[in-house]
């Protein structure tokens, strides 16, 4: 893999779990590699971003100084990305950073998108509650809003996974809130 081209055309060979771990060992720690994935990252062509997204995690689970660099960039294409399973992706991993205050509005009001919207997976749904909850951690006032709104989702009724994650944040936030007073 030289190049972009070839990284790309790796990554349409086929979509399994074997081919996206053969790429994420070709790139490895290699910077240069990484920054040609990230671009694949923000390919208008779905299964492309997708299978990019796909192979950046696995990455960056064994390098995560290698996103760094790219946190804002994804922040700001995070909206036009062409596939839900991209989104996926990159909350995932947004979630385990800590995001410059630069983007940190921007991240917030797209997570409080994605989690009040009827029509989002579960998975972006979680990913989004959790970075709601990260970005409240350096925010504090944001705890009592974000509180409330997991209250109203479970109201609502929701799927089991989202109930979940949104019960355990309710309690951290509880206790957190009730700390602060």
């Amino acid at each position: 893999m030289k190049n972009t081209m070839n990284l790309a055309g790796q990554l349409m060979i086929e979509m399994s779990t074997r081919n996206i771990r053969f790429v994420a060992q070709g790139i490895g720690e290699n910077k240069e590699k990484f920054k040609n994935l990230v671009q694949l990252v923000y390919n208008t062509n779905p299964k492309l971003s997708m299978r990019a997204a796909w192979t950046l995690t696995i990455v960056t689970d064994k390098y995560p100084e290698l996103l760094k660099p790219y946190i804002k960039d994804l922040v700001k294409v995070l909206p036009s990305l062409p596939h839900p399973g991209a989104v996926r992706g990159i909350l995932r991993q947004l979630s385990k950073f800590e995001i410059p205050v630069k983007v940190q509005g921007r991240l917030f009001d797209f997570c409080y998108n994605m989690l009040i919207s009827d029509d989002q997976p579960v998975s972006i749904k979680v990913f989004s509650m959790q970075i709601l909850y990260n970005i409240s951690q350096k925010e504090p006032g944001l705890k009592s809003e974000l509180y409330q709104m997991l209250e109203d989702i479970i109201m609502k009724g929701c799927k089991a996974g989202i109930s979940a994650r949104a019960r355990k944040l309710i309690k951290k936030l509880n206790c957190e809130i009730i700390m602060s007073v």
